[in-house]
Order: structure tokens, then C-alpha cells, then sequence
């Protein structure tokens, strides 16, 4: 019976996502506020003060500060309108207003320093795991995601917001800052090493490495004519160093047949892996010193081993030399299949 995947977990921090804009924050509130309302063709200078209950000027002066900065401009019929700053400015705007909507629980690895999705969304649930030699290291402190933009934050919560009502383009983009705040402890998520894990290459970040359980496979071969006649086969060679013609056929054959054993017996070793259960078709990595200086290792359990025995195949006798190795594997933390 195949045994299940080996299972390593992972560190994370739950955190909350705010989303602003420098250029929406020095321009001040009420000229957004102003900004905005123009927007709607349908409003005016003199509907907007009506609204606000405020002194008619404070709205005039806002509005021409927005034309002296290039946000609207006055046409010849007296009419304010956008310019393409204006809008620039009006996209952001309401970037910012739609990221208010955002419903999600959001949580960084503590690992690979991204933010990620876990599938489980019961952070709670996800306990530290009693075998500690199954926890993958903390590389980031919850210090370090305080940062404006902190590592994938941009393009991790591109689709989180929904844009259909709004055109929004990869240049408005940059204007946006997402800052992280880590709320609460660390939760710990399942990860299993799949055989497609242990194939993959680690030219990613959060390498790891794998310690891999192997079986090397050579044969002592012999021949059921050599073993019913062991005990003359040393004369049969000596008499064949002085003169070949004062041997028999039966004789002559032996040392064929010993000679084919010998071959046999000297070929490379195959080489079998034990997590996977697969021959492998390359010479594998036993050398410890890989990956060195990798954040975190782990050995893999033996969870698949092939029976061999001695057996008999033309007459040759194939007895298994069996030696257990490791082999070294460096992988990329993607490759692991996060658990539910």
C-alpha cells in the first residue's frame, strides 16, 4: 500500500490590505471631493455649494486651484471640464473607492516573503503541527511587510478588486500603494511533496532542499552450470593459462560462462527512488554538500521500496547488492501543493 505524501508546513501572517495614492492624499479631500462631483455632468459650481451648505467661495477657489494645477479647464461656453490629468486623477479616485469593497482575508508566507492565497480560509484552524521538523523556517519578520508595496502586494491583488465599472489602466496603476498590517499570530498551512515536486528544479525563491531515500542495485551474477561444478572451475582456469587445447568442450564453455558472469556483474548499478518509486534514469546526487547554504532541508520518507530477490533468468543467477543512499534535490517552494 502506498503511503500518503510527506507533509511540510508552512508560516504565515494574516494581514489587512489598505489601499491609497500619494497623489490623491496631497491633493486634500475636498478638491477630490470637487473633483468627483464634476464628474457627473449633471452638477455645478453652484449645486456642489449648495450641498456642502458651504461659503460659495471656498467651492470657486477650489475649483479654479484644479484649473490653475491642470485637473479641469474652462471651455469658451464657460463649461468645466476633465483634462486627461483631471481624469487620471478621477481613475484613481475611484480605484480607491472600490478597494473599500474588498471582502478577503489576506495572509504572507513567512517563508518565500509573498503574499499568497490559502486555501483554507479558517486561519484559525491552522494550528502550529506537533512535529516541529516538518515547519519551514520564518525568513521574514512581520516588521519587514510594514513596507509601502511590500514584495508581490501589486500584482497579487490586481484581480481582487473588481474594475468593470471603471477604465483603469497599467500607468494609473502606479500611482496606487497597497501598505500591509499583520494582525493577530502565526497559522501554520499544510504542504504536500507530490512526486511532481521532487522532479521540479528549484530556480525560484524559497528553495529547498530535499534529502531523498535511494537504493542502489548491482548483481553478483554466477550460472546454475558454474554453481554444480564450483569446485573444479579454479583447476579448469589454471589448466587454461598453461594450455587451452587440453580442455573439453564442457570446459571451454564454463570459462565462457564465467566470463559472461563477470561482464554481467560489472555493469553499472541502477539506481531507484524511494519516495517516488521510480528507476531513475540519470547518475543521482549523493553529495551532501548541495544546496549548502538552502534555508531548510527536509528528508523524505522510504514510502516506496521494491522487493527484489535472487532469480534465475537463462540460466544466470541475478543476486541484488542492495546499498541505501540519499540524493540531494534542490526545489522551488511553488512546487510544494498547498493543502486545504
Amino acid at each position: 500500500m502506498t503511503k500518503k505524501d510527506d507533509i511540510l508546513y508552512c508560516p504565515f501572517y494574516e494581514v489587512s490590505v489598505s489601499v491609497s495614492s500619494e497623489m490623491i492624499n496631497r491633493l486634500g479631500i475636498f478638491p477630490v471631493f470637487v473633483l468627483a462631483s464634476l464628474s457627473d455632468t449633471a452638477n455645478t459650481v453652484e449645486k456642489i455649494t449648495e450641498a456642502t451648505n458651504l461659503d460659495p467661495s471656498t467651492v470657486t477657489d477650489t475649483v479654479e486651484e484644479l484649473i490653475e494645477n491642470g485637473l479641469l479647464e474652462r471651455k469658451i461656453d464657460d463649461r468645466i471640464c476633465h483634462t486627461d490629468l483631471g481624469n487620471i486623477y478621477l481613475r484613481i479616485y475611484k480605484f480607491l473607492e472600490h478597494s473599500k469593497a474588498i471582502n478577503s482575508r489576506f495572509a504572507v508566507n513567512a517563508f518565500t516573503g509573498m503574499l499568497e492565497t490559502v486555501k483554507n480560509r479558517n486561519f484559525e484552524d491552522l494550528s502550529e503541527p506537533e512535529d516541529k521538523s516538518k515547519i519551514l523556517c520564518k525568513k521574514v519578520s512581520k516588521l519587514l511587510i510594514k513596507n509601502h508595496n511590500y514584495s508581490n502586494v501589486k500584482e497579487f491583488m490586481k484581480d481582487k478588486i473588481d474594475l468593470s465599472e471603471i477604465s483603469f489602466s497599467e500607468d494609473d496603476y502606479q500611482y496606487i500603494i497597497f501598505d500591509l498590517k499583520p494582525k493577530g499570530g502565526t497559522f501554520y498551512v499544510p504542504y504536500a511533496v507530490t512526486n511532481e515536486t521532487v522532479v521540479s528544479e528549484g530556480e525560484e525563491e524559497g528553495n529547498i532542499k530535499l534529502c531523498i531515500p535511494i537504493e542502489k542495485v548491482s548483481y553478483n551474477v554466477s550460472h546454475v552450470e558454474l554453481e554444480s561444478n564450483r569446485d573444479i572451475i579454479r583447476q579448469i582456469i589454471d589448466i587454461s593459462m598453461v594450455d587451452k587445447e587440453m580442455l573439453s568442450d564442457k570446459a571451454l564453455r564454463l570459462l565462457k560462462l564465467l566470463k559472461r558472469t563477470e561482464e554481467l556483474s560489472a555493469q553499472k548499478p541502477e539506481f531507484y527512488d524511494c519516495y517516488i518509486g521510480k528507476k531513475l534514469n540519470y547518475q543521482p546526487c549523493t553529495n551532501k554538500e548541495i544546496g549548502r547554504d538552502t534555508t531548510w532541508s527536509i528528508t523524505l520518507t522510504k514510502r516506496k521500496q521494491k522487493k527484489r530477490e535472487a532469480n534465475v533468468q537463462n540460466g544466470f543467477i541475478l543476486i541484488p547488492v542492495i546499498e541505501e543512499l540519499k540524493m540531494y534535490r534542490i526545489i522551488s517552494f511553488n512546487s510544494l501543493k498547498q493543502l486545504e
